[in-house]
């Protein structure tokens, strides 16, 4: 569990996944803002956006079996 709270507060601040896609925020390219950098980064784009998905929805995933959640 501290493995997962020490991931969980790294990502939060120094990820693009950890600013709204590990919340659940984040579900289209369209929710990013107007001047958020991810809408032209070929990382938050296409094929690539979902695979995004596919990571955060795993990391729930594990935190919820662990009883774990964001701070």
């Amino acid at each position: 569990m501290v493995s997962i709270r020490l991931v969980w507060s790294w990502s939060r601040w120094n990820s693009p996944l950890g600013r709204g896609f590990l919340s659940g925020a984040i579900t289209s390219p369209d929710d990013f803002a107007a001047d958020d950098w991810r809408r032209t980064d070929p990382r938050f784009r296409g094929e690539n956006f979902d695979r995004n998905l596919d990571v955060a929805k795993a990391v729930n995933s594990l935190a919820r079996r662990r009883a774990s959640r964001p701070h």
